[in-house]
């Protein structure tokens, strides 16, 4: 009982909007226009997957990705050497690191 509003709040939030996103993009309903939907089925997505621009914005997506979790675990490496290798003023780098305020 007690998780009812949340669980309400979820599927007017998440569950709702997503159901009627996955079927609107069979169609070809525009919002602007207020027409009626009409089933196109997959032709949406082999126009999109056949669209140069939205293949450039999914190769250029995919390169920042890879490039910014690469970095990010080089740079979590070399923090995680600094504060666990006998090094010159580990404990300075591990005050730094670990500071709370």
């Amino acid at each position: 009982m007690f998780v009812t509003p949340a669980l309400f709040a979820f599927v007017m939030v998440v569950i709702i909007p997503f159901f009627m996103g996955l079927y609107y993009s069979f169609t070809d309903w525009t919002a602007v226009a207020g027409l009626k939907p009409n089933w196109v089925g997959l032709n949406n997505y082999t126009k999109m997957f056949l669209d140069y621009k939205f293949l450039y914005s999914l190769y250029r997506t995919f390169i920042f990705t890879l490039l910014s979790v690469v970095s990010i675990n080089i740079v979590a490496l070399l923090f995680a050497i600094l504060v666990t290798r006998e090094i010159r003023f580990k404990n300075f780098y591990r005050a730094g690191f670990l500071y709370q305020t």
